[in-house]
C-alpha cells in the first residue's frame, strides 16, 4: 500500500506523540540518575498484562506532561533491546514498575495499576501535582458521628441513609445508582439522601444504635420523628425514586428532573382536554369554569389559564409551538435544575390539551393482554400431559400424595400452589419494592468446544438422545465464586486446579469422573477464562456461554457437566421480583439403575442456584426455594433431583425453608456443626461463619445424596510472578455423590404401590419411612377415618425399608464362614434364607417378599449380626430376609454361592459364631418355626405373601377414590 507523503507525515506525527518515553541501554544513563526522579516500566510486547497497563500508563504521561522537566515517565522493551537493563534491575516478570530517585537509586512500584494510584504515588514521592481534574463531590451527604443527629432527627427533613463500608461488593455495585438518585432529589430541600461510613471507627456506636449488622444498611428517617423505618425495597434507581416521591410527596424522575405528571392537576386535566377539543362557544365557557376553581387550586392552576387564554384569544398553534419550544430546551439541559424544573411543569401541563385518552386505554388494554400471555405461557409450562395413560396414573397418584401433605402440613407449599404464587405473579408481595416481573424459565442451549472450529458450539439434542451408556452416579460440586475480588482470572484459575488435581484427582490429560460442577458469582471476566481453560475445553459441557443470558448481566451461574454425562435439556431460571438479578441453571441429566438384571434409565434434575443475598432478601428466599422444588416435582419430566448453591442462609428462619417446601438437608448434622460451616473464614468482613452453601434434593427411592464434603479450603490465588494475592473465593465449595439405586426396577403398577405406601404413611399407617419434612409425623384423627377402607391394604404394602436394612453378603463360597450383618428396626430379629424361582421378582420389587418358600430358616437374632457357615450347593441364587418384631421385613440383594474346595457342609445344619442367634430345628419340609411362635408355611398366607398383591390393591383403590 503507497501512502502520499501528508499522510506518511501524520503517521509518524501520531507514532511520536506519546509522552512516555522509551529507554534502551543507549540512553539509560543519560536520562535516569540526571537530576529528575522517574517511573519506568519493564516490559515485553508478548505480554497481556503490559498491554492492559498501555493505555492507563499513556494517560498518566499525559497527566505529567507540563512537568516533564520534573518528573520522568519512561520504559523500558525489557524482552528486547533492553534484556540487559532487566537483567541489571533484576527484573523476573512483567510488567515491572520501578521507581529512580534524582540520583538514580530506584525501589519497586507495588500500589495499585490504575490511573489514580499511579498519579498519587509519583505526587507523594515527586512532590510533582498531575494535571488530573479531581472529581466532583459526591451528590450524597457525607454524614458521621458529630454530624449525624443534626440531619437525620432534623424534624422539618425527610432522609434517606445508607450504612455502607469502603470493602463491601454491594455497597460498590450500589452507589452509582444511590448517587443519582441524591443528584436527582437535590432540589428538594426536604428531601435528603445522605451515607455512612458504618465500618469506620469513629461511627462504630451510630452503626450499633440503629441496629446495623451488614452493609448496606438503609434506614428512612421521615419528616417529623426520630424513629427510621428499614428501607427494604431494591437497590436500583428507580426502586429509590419510586420509595422517595412516595415518602416525600415529591414527582422526581428516574435519570433525573421532574417526572411527567410533575405539576398536573386531575381536576383540570379533564377541563383542558375538553377546552382543545371544543368549539369557541365552549371554550369560554370552560375557560370561566376553570377560573373559578383556580381560586382554590394550587399555582399550577395559572399555567392552565395561561395556555386557555392564549388560545381563547386566538393563537390555535399555541400549544403545538410551545410544546415544540420547551421540549429542545429540556433536551438541551442548560439551565440550572430549578428552572428546568420550572419548564418541566409547563411542558406537562401543555400535554394535558392534547392527550389521546383513546391511547391511553389502549396501551392498558395491550398490558393486559400481554400479562394475559404470559399467564398462559407459565400455565402450559405446570400442564401435565395426560395423553400417556401411565403419566396420567403417575399424576393422579402423587396429586394425591400432594393433597394429603397439604391437609397435614398446611404451611408447606405444594407444587400447584407454588407454580401459582410463583410463576402468575405474587400479588402478596406488593408491598415490596421488587419490579414487576414474573418468574422466567428459559430453554438454554448445552456448549461443547470443538477443536477444529476453535469454537464452542452447542450439543445437538439429536445425537445426546441416542446415547444409552450412563453413569450410575455422579458428583455435584457447588462453588461461589466471589465476583467482587480483585484477581478475578487468577481466582478461577486456582479454583480450576484446586477442583482438577485435589478434588477430581486428574493428571494432566486425564477425564475427570462423571460429574456437575455449579459456580456461582462468575465474573464476565472470569466466564471468558473458563472457557479457554485447556481442561475444561476437552472434558466438559458449559451452560450458559454468555454473560447475557443471566438474570443480571453483572455476574451470575455456570454450571459444567463432563462429555461422559447426557443433557437431556437445560434452562435458566430467572427469579421474579428479585433485586440481584438472582436465579438458577437447570439441567437434566441421565444415570442408570445399579441391579442384578436389566440398568434402567432415569433422568434427575440438577439445580444450580444462587438465592437472595442479606436481610433484606430474607422475604424472597423462601419464595425462591419453593419454586425450585417445584421444579424438581415435575414428574413427568424427572424423576426428582438436587438442588445445590449459595443459599444465603444467614439467619435462623432460613434453617426451616428446605423443610418447609419439602426439600431434604444432604448435612445429616446439626447446622451448628462447624465442618458444614462454608463462609466467614476467607473474607466477608465481620459477619458471622455460616453454612450458606447447601446440597438440598427431594427424596425418591431411586437415587441417594451422600453427605457433601467441603473444598477450596484455604486455596489461594497467585499473581504472574508466583506470589500468593488473595483466597480463591470467600466461600468454601461443596461436593457430594448423586448414586442411582435399584428401584428403578420396578415395574410401572409396583413403583405406584410404592407411592400408595407412602400416602398411608402419612395418614397414620404403621410405617418407619419417613417424608423429607419431619413436621408430618401426626395426622389428624379425621384423616385416619376418611381413610380407614383403604388402612386393611395399604398398611400391607408398606414395610419400614428405610430404617431396617440388611446388607447384601459380598462373594459367598461354600461351606466358608460369612458374616451377615443388618441395622435399624425393633429386635428380636427373624432370619430367612430364600431360594429365588425368578430372579426378576426380587430385583424389580426390593421392598417385598418373592413367592418362594424359604430354603432355610436361621430363626430369632437379638444382635445385629449373623455369621453363617454357607450350606447351600454352589450356584444356588439365593437372598436374604429379614423381620423385625413390629412385623416390617427387609431383603439384602440376590446373590449367588460360589464354589469352593469343600462341599461337605452342604445340606447340613447351620452353624454360626460371633451373633446372638436362638433357632430350632429343621422340619422335613425344609422349613423352621422360630421359638417365638410365628406361623409355619402351611399356616394362613403370610405378611410377605400379602404385601405384593395387597399393595397393588390399594394403588387401585387409590386411583378408584377419584
Amino acid at each position: 500500500m503507497l501512502f502520499s507523503l501528508p499522510v506518511l507525515a501524520a503517521l509518524i506525527a501520531g507514532a511520536s506523540a506519546s509522552n512516555v518515553l522509551d529507554l534502551t541501554p543507549d540512553n539509560f544513563d543519560s536520562v535516569i540518575g540526571k537530576g529528575k526522579p522517574g517511573l519506568v516500566e519493564f516490559f515485553a510486547p508478548w505480554c497481556g498484562h503490559c498491554k492492559n497497563l498501555a493505555p492507563v500508563y499513556e494517560q498518566l504521561a499525559d497527566a505529567f506532561v507540563d512537568a516533564k522537566d520534573k518528573v520522568v515517565i519512561a520504559k523500558v522493551d525489557a524482552d528486547g533491546a533492553g534484556k540487559s537493563l532487566g537483567k541489571k534491575y533484576g527484573v523476573t516478570g512483567f510488567p515491572t514498575l520501578k521507581w529512580f530517585d534524582a540520583d538514580g537509586k530506584d525501589e519497586p512500584y507495588e500500589s495499585g495499576r490504575d490511573l489514580d494510584s499511579l498519579a498519587d504515588f509519583i505526587t507523594k514521592k515527586s512532590g510533582v501535582k498531575s494535571n488530573i481534574k479531581p472529581p466532583p463531590p459526591p451528590e450524597t451527604l457525607i454524614l458521621d458521628a458529630y454530624t449525624f443527629d443534626e440531619v437525620a432527627l432534623d424534624d422539618s427533613k425527610n432522609v434517606l441513609v445508607s450504612f455502607t463500608a469502603p470493602w463491601c461488593g454491594h455497597c460498590k455495585n450500589m452507589k452509582p445508582a444511590y448517587e443519582k438518585v441524591a443528584s436527582t432529589f437535590k432540589p428538594e430541600n426536604d428531601c435528603i439522601i445522605a451515607n455512612v461510613d458504618g465500618d469506620d471507627k469513629k461511627n462504630a456506636e451510630l452503626s450499633k444504635k440503629y441496629g446495623v449488622q451488614g452493609f448496606p444498611t438503609i434506614k428512612f428517617f421521615p419528616k417529623g420523628s426520630k424513629e427510621p423505618v428499614d428501607y427494604e425495597g431494591g437497590r436500583s434507581e428507580a426502586d429509590f425514586v419510586n420509595f422517595l416521591n412516595e415518602k416525600c410527596g415529591t414527582q422526581r424522575a428516574v435519570g433525573g428532573g421532574l417526572s411527567d405528571t410533575a405539576g398536573r392537576l386531575a381536576e383540570f386535566d379533564e377541563l383542558a382536554h375538553q377546552f382543545f377539543a371544543a368549539g369557541a362557544d365552549v371554550r369560554n365557557k370552560l375557560y370561566e369554569e376553570a377560573s373559578t376553581l383556580a381560586q382554590t387550586a394550587g399555582a399550577a392552576s395559572k399555567q392552565y389559564l395561561r395556555v386557555m387564554e392564549k388560545v381563547v384569544n386566538g393563537s390555535e398553534a399555541y400549544v403545538e409551538k410551545e410544546t415544540t419550544r420547551l421540549a429542545k430546551i429540556l433536551d438541551k439541559r442548560s439551565l440550572s435544575s430549578s428552572k428546568m424544573d420550572e419548564i418541566k411543569i409547563k411542558a406537562n401541563i401543555l400535554k394535558a390539551f392534547v392527550e389521546d385518552k383513546t391511547n391511553q386505554r389502549l396501551v392498558l388494554l395491550k398490558r393486559s393482554t400481554r400479562d394475559l400471555e404470559v399467564d398462559l405461557q407459565w400455565h402450559r409450562l405446570a400442564y401435565l400431559s395426560l395423553t400417556d395413560v401411565k403419566a396420567s396414573i403417575s399424576a393422579f397418584l402423587f396429586a394425591i400424595e400432594e393433597l394429603l401433605l397439604r391437609l397435614l402440613s398446611p404451611n408447606l407449599p405444594t407444587s400447584d400452589s407454588v407454580d401459582r404464587q410463583n410463576f402468575e405473579g405474587m400479588s402478596s408481595m406488593t408491598s415490596m419494592s421488587y419490579e414487576q416481573i414474573p418468574n422466567k424459565l428459559v430453554t438454554s442451549k448445552v456448549f461443547q468446544y470443538r477443536p477444529q472450529k476453535d469454537a464452542w458450539r452447542h450439543v445437538s439434542e439429536r445425537k445426546m438422545a441416542g446415547r444409552v451408556d450412563h453413569p450410575s452416579s455422579i458428583l455435584i460440586v457447588t462453588w461461589n465464586l466471589d465476583f467482587q475480588s480483585a484477581y478475578i482470572k487468577e481466582r478461577l484459575h486456582a479454583a480450576l486446579r484446586h477442583l482438577q488435581s485435589h478434588v477430581f484427582k486428574c493428571d494432566k490429560g486425564e477425564e475427570p469422573a462423571a460429574s456437575c460442577i455449579m459456580f456461582q458469582e462468575v465474573h464476565p471476566e472470569a466466564l471468558s477464562h473458563l472457557l479457554e481453560d485447556e481442561w475444561v475445553r476437552n472434558y466438559f459441557l458449559v451452560t450458559p456461554i454468555s454473560h447475557t443470558k443471566w438474570p443480571g448481566a453483572d455476574y451470575g451461574n455456570v454450571t459444567l457437566v463432563s462429555r461422559t454425562v447426557v443433557v437431556a435439556r437445560a434452562s435458566i431460571l430467572h427469579f421474579g421480583y428479585s433485586q440481584m438479578g438472582r436465579g438458577a441453571v437447570v439441567v437434566d441429566v441421565k444415570l442408570n439403575t445399579v441391579t442384578a438384571q436389566r440398568p434402567r434409565e432415569i433422568t434427575l434434575r440438577l439445580i444450580n442456584t444462587h438465592l437472595e443475598s442479606m436481610p433484606v432478601g430474607a422475604p424472597m428466599r423462601p419464595v425462591q426455594m419453593a419454586v425450585l422444588a417445584s421444579l424438581l416435582r415435575r414428574k413427568e419430566e424427572v424423576q426428582g433431583g438436587v438442588i445445590a448453591g449459595d443459599m444465603n442462609a444467614i439467619a435462623a428462619s432460613d434453617y426451616d425453608i428446605p423443610g418447609d417446601v419439602g426439600l431434604k438437608d444432604a448435612w445429616k448434622r446439626p447446622n451448628s456443626d462447624e465442618m458444614g460451616f462454608t463462609w466467614g473464614y476467607q473474607g466477608g468482613g465481620d459477619y458471622a461463619k455460616a453454612r450458606l452453601d447447601k446440597v438440598l434434593f427431594v427424596q425418591r427411592k431411586v437415587y441417594a445424596v451422600d453427605e457433601p464434603k467441603r473444598v477450596g479450603l484455604g486455596i489461594r490465588a497467585y499473581d504472574e510472578y508466583g506470589v500468593p494475592v488473595t483466597f480463591a473465593s470467600d466461600h468454601y465449595g461443596l461436593v457430594a455423590s448423586v448414586r442411582a439405586l435399584g428401584f428403578a426396577d420396578m415395574t410401572f403398577l409396583e413403583s405406584r404401590v410404592e407411592v400408595g405406601g407412602r400416602i398411608w404413611a402419612m395418614i397414620g399407617g404403621s410405617s418407619s419411612t419417613s417424608h423429607p419434612s419431619s413436621r408430618r409425623s401426626t395426622p389428624p384423627a379425621t384423616m385416619k377415618s376418611v381413610f380407614a377402607p383403604l388402612a386393611a391394604v395399604a398398611l400391607l404394602a408398606t414395610s419400614a425399608l428405610a430404617q431396617l436394612t440388611i446388607n447384601t453378603p459380598i462373594g459367598p463360597v461354600v461351606c466358608q464362614p460369612l458374616l451377615l450383618t443388618w441395622s435399624g428396626g425393633t429386635p428380636p430379629y427373624f432370619l430367612n434364607r430364600l431360594l429365588f424361582i425368578a430372579l426378576h421378582a426380587f430385583s424389580i420389587l426390593p421392598g417385598s417378599q418373592p413367592g418362594a418358600s424359604p430354603l432355610i430358616d436361621l430363626g430369632v437374632q437379638n444382635g445385629n449380626s449373623y455369621t453363617w457357615t454357607v450350606n447351600i450347593a454352589a450356584g444356588t441364587s439365593i437372598g436374604l430376609t429379614l423381620r423385625d418384631s413390629t412385623g416390617t421385613t427387609a431383603n439384602s440383594a440376590p446373590f449367588t454361592i460360589n464354589s469352593g474346595s469343600d462341599s461337605s457342609c452342604v445340606g447340613k445344619d447351620p452353624t454360626s459364631s460371633g451373633g446372638s442367634s436362638e433357632t430350632s430345628s429343621e422340619t422335613s419340609s425344609g422349613t423352621s418355626s422360630p421359638t417365638s411362635g410365628t406361623s409355619t408355611p402351611n399356616a394362613a398366607p403370610t405378611q410377605a405373601a400379602h404385601i405384593g398383591a395387597a399393595g397393588m390393591i390399594g394403588a387401585a383403590m387409590i386411583a378408584l377414590l377419584a
